[in-house]
């Protein structure tokens, strides 16, 4: 009998290894390894689900729906998003002179996060919209994997 892991393993690529190396190591790490890796910050993710599919709710003040970018690649979706160097300045009140930062823990010009589906989804009818901050993200399930009784005869 073959291991689970080496099951996972068979017929894949070495760049299909080295996914699965970053992918196991980021659930080991977490996002240190990720913005290690990556030269950008993450940002929180919840995602709910049925057997209908995914409902998603990504943080991300400041951002403006033109500076933000979704990706779907097989069952991995991918948040980018950017805010140009002027957009940084306008953190500081615009009335006061800032000379040099005192205290500075949000740092907003490049964020991304990878999340990994647990089904396919329908890209074609994937919705999202941002309110107040937050990127709300709808994505169907793929009919052909939905579960499915399955009759028993005899």
């Amino acid at each position: 009998m073959v291991a689970p892991f080496k099951q996972r393993l068979r017929g894949i690529g070495p760049i299909d290894l080295f996914d699965e190396l970053h992918r196991e190591l980021g659930r080991f790490f977490g996002e240190p390894l990720e913005q290690a890796l990556t030269g950008m910050h993450s940002v929180p993710v919840n995602m709910a689900g049925n057997e209908d599919g995914l409902s998603l709710s990504i943080e991300l003040p400041g951002f403006s729906r033109d500076n933000i970018d979704l990706q779907v690649e097989g069952r991995v979706l991918t948040i980018t998003a950017s805010l140009p160097p002027a957009a940084e300045e306008s953190d500081a009140d615009e009335s006061e002179q800032v000379t040099s930062w005192v205290m500075k823990q949000r740092d907003p010009r490049d964020v991304m996060r990878r999340v990994e589906l647990p089904f396919d989804v329908e890209l074609e009818q994937v919705k999202a919209r941002m309110e107040f901050g937050v990127l709300h993200v709808d994505m169907p399930r793929r009919e052909a994997s939905k579960p499915r009784k399955i009759s028993i005869e005899g």
